[in-house]
């Protein structure tokens, strides 16, 4: 019968790559948190994009049939901010309307900002009624801070539709109704 080898008692006789895993963990666990921390920041963010579009494509649509849902009724549902605290009170009502819509539509917070802007019929086209144009941005606010740089993004977008309902008579067309842009933003791109 063969004899079993020798199991070492004493420490000199340890293997020399016992630290060996210490350190790979030290290189591996770093990535894989930035790699997770990542994943959390790209989910927020494209989460938090898809509903600035959201609310930006549902206020333009209010704005193309007149219909401002919820906006438009008396009294104000509960789960709607008054006008008057969500929305310039220099503005005419109509566009304080599509203002509060889109941020009530986007669930984004009272920092987004948003622009809207009614074009003017075609002259001499009896079937264009003009268009109203809706712009929103919003700066990206991470999750948990552990990549740096993303605290620079902004969110835009930008949705123009045709009128469906004359404009209301108490917009001038052509003019930019806007809420201030974000710190270091403006609304060029609109």
């Amino acid at each position: 019968m063969a004899e079993s080898p020798e199991v070492p008692t004493s420490r000199s006789h340890a293997r020399p790559d016992r630290g060996a895993a210490l350190v790979e963990f030290a290189v591996v666990v770093p990535l894989v948190c930035l790699m997770l921390f990542g994943i959390i920041e790209f989910g927020k963010g494209y989460n938090d994009y898809q509903a600035l579009r959201q609310g930006v494509r549902e206020a333009a649509r209010a704005g193309a049939v007149d219909n401002y849902r919820g906006y438009g009724i008396s009294p104000l549902p509960s789960d709607h901010t008054p006008l008057s605290s969500c929305a310039p009170t220099s503005m005419p009502e109509p566009v304080r309307k599509l203002i509060c819509l889109t941020k009530h539509e986007s669930g984004l917070g009272s920092d987004l900002r948003v622009r809207v802007r009614y074009t003017a019929p075609v002259a001499g086209d009896s079937t264009d009624r003009g268009a109203v144009k809706v712009c929103a941005q919003r700066n990206f606010d991470p999750v948990t801070g552990f990549i740096p740089g993303l605290g620079g993004i902004t969110f835009k977008s930008e949705i123009e539709m045709r009128m469906e309902k004359p404009i209301p008579s108490t917009i001038a067309a052509g003019t930019n109704y806007s809420e201030s842009a974000p710190s270091g933003e403006s609304w060029s791109w609109c």
